[in-house]
């Protein structure tokens, strides 16, 4: 009679570790193109936030050749609904790894992530992470800080505009750095600021604009996806930015500078750690590893070499963490302390900021 072999406790430590191995890094085919798929939640266009991460995706192409293949979904105002049906196609067809570049699909991210648990998401402006979901975005108070340090040099009435989107945190970290970089140059300057309650309305962003020149603003800065903000400074002789990349095209009298987010390196390591078979899901806000917002494509008609040098070691600081912008003390514009002497706020604060700091005027 045969008897049947009894495995050892040493045999079974090796399965459950092989086994947690598979479940931590996901597997990919060693031979093979890496399929890596870039979701974007509009038409890619020229300029702004959908433009910049076009351009962390051809930096991608060209960093593994011909390791990875890539596509795009990219349609004008795209749903839900659409947006899980092509990348269900996409997974089916051997794509291992997404950029979803929009909170708005976060959820339909997660549901595919369950049933393809062997394939990698990162998604922009994520607020939730799983296995195989990470989320990631760019400090972007930091270009907005930046921007306010050389609004407060060129504007010769202390007066600058600010445009917002929508009344969250992000933007309220916008509105915040502005006034903080500026004062630093004019310890006297004012942000007025005006909500349109949405990221891309051009008839609200132009009456926005002209209203906050009307006011006497002499510097623009929007927290829209337009353009329309710059064409107006531009007709009415006042000075603008690029928002998320260089809009110059649009304003190149006005258009001192483009507030520009860079997501190449981010996506070029995620990728790496994919092929590698290092990824893990990470939540990643900026830093050292992390997408980055600086001043880019200065306008050299209106801005000095010095300017232009302060502003970079400015932000080199920032980079390295020996400067953070929200630097105490400051108070808000109740005349209340918020960050005391040398403190700055935490992570958690930052992300829920809801207070606006001293020398912030609402329109």
């Amino acid at each position: 009679m045969l008897s049947t072999p009894t495995a050892s406790p040493k045999f079974f430590c090796w399965i459950a570790a092989i086994a947690v191995f598979l479940f931590v890094y996901p597997f990919h085919a060693s031979g093979e193109p890496l399929k890596v798929g870039f979701i974007f939640d509009s038409a890619i266009g020229t300029h702004g936030w959908r433009y910049s991460h076009e351009q962390c995706r051809i930096a991608v192409r060209d960093e593994f050749g011909e390791q990875v293949e890539t596509a795009v979904f990219a349609k004008f105002r795209a749903n839900e609904a659409e947006v899980e049906g092509v990348m269900r196609l996409m997974l089916d067809s051997g794509f291992k790894m997404f950029f979803v570049l929009s909170q708005e699909f976060e959820q339909v991210t997660h549901r595919l992530a369950e049933e393809y648990p062997d394939a990698i998401f990162e998604v922009a402006t994520g607020r939730r992470q799983a296995r195989n979901v990470g989320v990631y975005s760019a400090r972007i108070y930091e270009g907005f800080f930046a921007a306010g340090v050389l609004a407060g040099q060129v504007s010769t009435t202390g007066r600058i505009g600010y445009v917002g989107s929508i009344d969250i945190p992000e933007v309220t970290r916008g509105i915040n750095a502005v006034v903080l970089g500026a004062r630093l140059i004019n310890p006297q300057a004012e942000v007025h600021a005006i909500w349109i309650d949405a990221w891309r309305n051009p008839a609200l962003e132009s009456i926005a604009a002209n209203f906050l020149i009307d006011g006497g603003t002499d510097v623009i800065i929007p927290h829209t996806s337009g353009t329309e903000i710059l064409q107006v400074a531009e007709a009415r002789g006042v000075f603008s930015f690029g928002k998320a990349s260089d809009m110059s095209n649009f304003g190149p009298n006005a258009h001192l500078a483009a507030i520009s987010y860079d997501w190449n390196q981010f996506c070029i390591n995620r990728v790496h750690e994919v092929i590698d078979g290092t990824w893990q899901s990470t939540d990643t806000w900026g830093g050292t590893d992390g997408p980055e917002a600086r001043l880019t494509n200065f306008n050299r008609k209106w801005v000095g070499s010095e300017i232009i040098a302060f502003i970079q070691t400015l932000e080199d600081g920032i980079q390295s963490g020996k400067i953070h912008p929200f630097s105490g003390p400051i108070y808000d514009n109740l005349g209340n302390l918020t960050v005391e002497n040398d403190n700055v706020p935490t992570d958690a604060e930052l992300l829920n900021l809801n207070w606006f700091a001293e020398g912030i005027k609402f329109k």
